[in-house]
């Protein structure tokens, strides 16, 4: 007999933390009991993140497979409306930690899960670590235990990871320092990309709104429009200034000086200084049809078109942005959407 395809999520396999039965399949939640799931993936180490509402009147979710918090959390996806969860059609298929859980009497149960790899990340260092000089991918792969995937290999001239720290915060740090985001990929590949190359990226995908046309594999059903550019610079960027105890000039500054207020920043190394003042800054949030390729990182053409004959596009509508959030939204078996959150790449020095 053929197994029932759904819409999203295949099968949904919960254990308790540390069981025997971790590392092997089954037994598996029925997925006709989810209400509702929400599988987000951004553009930092927030994620990815899994919430799960389960219809569990008889406690078996909570009693029977022990799902508590720690618990082992193991979901396939496929969406089999599409093109997969990937151009070559494969099965996505992802472990998570049960983060939180919340129950109420009606027998309803949420599961706020966090991508296993993630999850290790973010536990306290118990030991200090110092990296001095090395290229990045060697300094993120000893760190983490991961592959890294780097746009750019430059050399790190310093990274401390102090104990009690994480490795995410420290992750996070680096990426500032770099000028870079950093996520964690489908393939578990820990990415860093120069926020520099995201800004001259060509665009990989389209939204449409007001498109009538049925081929518009990205249509905007719904969108906000956020205009923080000043507010963003206004409260992030500076003039970053170092220090150096054996450059004879003492204080370090970057090679193009900004017209910003001084900050102290505490490094040596005037690349560093310049990177600081990228950001990302939000730009749109949309929703769209469900469709399992959408992910984070990817660079995007926007258009929207008006009603009037004599204008067709609307030209105070952004062209181009980065996707930073991608919610992969299920209400029941078939309701399937994605909410999309872009943002556009800045640097403070070309925006005075």
């Amino acid at each position: 007999m053929t197994q029932k395809q759904h819409r999203l999520i295949q099968s949904i396999d919960i254990d308790p933390p540390g069981s025997a039965t971790e590392n092997m399949a089954g037994p598996y939640l029925p997925v006709e009991w989810l209400l509702s799931a929400s599988y987000i993936e951004a553009l930092d180490l927030t994620g990815p993140m899994l919430i799960l509402v389960i219809q569990d009147h008889f406690r078996a979710a909570f009693d029977d497979l022990g799902a508590t918090e720690g618990g082992l959390v193991t979901v396939a996806f496929d969406d089999v409306m599409n093109e997969g969860m990937s151009i070559e059609h494969t099965v996505l298929e992802r472990s998570f930690r049960i983060a939180t859980l919340e129950q109420n009497g009606h027998g309803l149960l949420q599961l706020n899960c966090i991508e296993s790899h993630v999850w290790e990340l973010m536990k306290p260092a118990k030991k200090s670590r110092f990296f001095v000089n090395k290229p990045l991918s060697q300094v993120i792969e000893e760190m983490t235990g991961l592959t890294a995937k780097i746009s750019d290999d430059a050399v790190v001239s310093r990274c401390h990871l102090n104990a009690g720290d994480s490795v995410c915060t420290t992750l996070d740090r680096l990426a500032l320092e770099q000028g870079c985001t950093v996520w964690l990929n489908r393939d578990n590949e820990l990415c860093m990309t120069r926020m520099a190359t995201f800004a001259s990226a060509s665009p990989t995908i389209q939204f449409r709104h007001n498109d009538k046309d049925p081929s518009n594999q990205y249509p905007i059903k719904r969108y906000t429009l956020h205009q923080q550019d000043d507010i963003y610079q206004m409260r992030f960027c500076r003039n970053f200034g170092g220090w150096s105890q054996i450059d004879e000039l003492g204080q370090i500054l970057p090679e193009t000086l900004p017209d910003l207020p001084y900050r102290y920043y505490p490094t040596d190394d005037p690349q560093v200084l310049t990177n600081l003042n990228w950001l990302m800054v939000p730009l749109l949030e949309l929703d769209t049809r469900g469709v399992g390729e959408l992910e984070p990182g990817e660079p995007a053409s926007l258009i929207a078109y008006r009603f009037e004959p004599h204008t067709p596009t609307n030209d105070r509508f952004p062209d181009f942005g980065i996707t930073t959030k991608v919610v992969h939204y299920l209400s029941g078996e078939q309701a399937y959407l994605c909410r999309v959150e872009l943002g556009v790449p800045k640097d403070a020095v070309d925006t005075q």
